[in-house]
Formats: structure tokens, C-alpha cells, sequence
């Protein structure tokens, strides 16, 4: 690694530039990122997330005895019916139009026959002048192993979102499809959360 600059001290600021554009500059007025942020992140909590659909889903408090609860969404496995939570974020600044890495936190607390369960996650940019009714396109399902009681379980998916030109405010949806015959597990799960970060 070696470091190329014409100017070490300058009285207004430092611009720090990869292959001739500007990523960094360093000034009084504190600090300005060019591009993309490939460590952002973000969390999806209960306030990001509400019930969209039909009634298979349901919010509920996992007691797994003394101080061990847990905010999370039931998703049932109705048989008949692919339920799904809509969910909104902030895009951040810079975002180049990249793909996607959603992980969903879920786990099971009894045992019922079957070992999987498929999800599917759909996300939309919506920019200035978009319509916030437009439909959110399919994307490939995800099948995951339910594991143990009481034990986490991660499902993730790659993808990119509609629209991704326009960044900013993202909204989709995240869904249980027990009418993919590769969702078996006919018991509930349940969602603690969700993160959003670039794949």
C-alpha cells in the first residue's frame, strides 16, 4: 500500500481522491464521504416492521421463562396463505445501487413435524415522484433449516432492490410461504428482528 499526495497541510482542507475522484474530504465544517459506505447497516425492530396481508401473522412476547422475553412476530404456517410483514428503512446516503443482504432472525419454541421453512423478501426504492402504491416485484425464495427449540435460526437472501436508481426510502416486505411445498415445518416461527447491510 503506498500514499500519493501533493499537499500534506492545507489551510481550508484535505481531499483524500481513489483514481482521480474524491471519496474524503477533511475540513473545518467537519467531514464529507463521496460514494458508497460498504459498512452501513441497519436494523429492522418492531417499529420498522407491521402486519401487512392476511391474518397468519400476529405480534407476541416469546416467554422462555424469568427475565427471558422477547419481542417478535409469529409467522404460522396456515397452509393456506403466504402472510407477509411490511417493512420501511432509510437507504444511506451514497447508496450506489448495490445489492442487498437481508438476514432474518427467527426461531421456533415447540416441536412440530417438518424441519423448514421458506421465506421470501421484496424490497422497493421509492424517489421523489414514485408511486408508493406500485407493486413490490417476486423474488426467489429461501429455504432454511428450523433447528431446536428456543434456538436462533438465520435466513438470508441476496438482493436488489426495484427501483434501486432512485435510493432513498425502501419499503418491501418480509414473508413465510407455507404454500411452497418446502415450508414443512407446520408449526409457528417467530421473527426477532431483521438486518438489512450491502451483500
Amino acid at each position: 500500500m503506498s500514499l500519493s499526495t501533493d499537499i500534506i497541510n492545507n489551510a481550508t482542507s484535505i481531499e483524500l481522491q481513489i483514481a482521480g475522484s474524491a471519496v474524503l474530504e477533511i475540513s473545518a465544517d467537519g467531514v464529507t464521504r463521496t460514494g458508497a459506505d460498504y459498512s452501513w447497516h441497519t436494523d429492522l425492530g418492531a417499529d420498522n416492521i407491521s402486519v401487512g396481508g392476511s391474518g397468519a401473522v400476529a405480534q407476541a412476547v416469546l416467554d422462555l421463562g424469568g427475565a427471558r422475553k422477547y419481542m417478535a412476530w409469529e409467522l404460522v404456517n396456515s397452509g393456506s396463505s403466504n402472510a407477509y410483514l411490511a417493512v420501511q428503512f432509510w437507504l444511506p446516503p451514497g447508496y450506489d445501487g448495490s445489492a442487498l443482504k437481508v438476514s432474518l432472525y427467527l426461531v421456533k419454541t415447540a416441536t412440530a413435524t417438518g424441519s423448514a421453512v421458506v421465506t421470501r423478501t421484496a424490497l422497493e426504492c421509492i424517489g421523489a415522484g414514485d408511486s408508493l402504491a406500485a407493486s413490490v416485484a417476486q423474488t426467489a425464495s429461501v429455504t432454511t433449516s428450523v433447528g431446536s427449540n428456543n434456538c436462533l435460526f438465520i435466513a438470508e437472501q441476496t438482493l436488489t432492490p426495484d427501483n434501486a436508481a432512485d435510493g432513498g426510502l425502501c419499503h418491501g416486505y418480509i414473508q413465510r410461504r407455507p404454500t411452497d411445498v418446502a415450508d414443512n415445518y407446520t408449526g409457528s416461527i417467530y421473527l426477532l428482528g431483521a438486518r438489512v447491510e450491502y451483500a
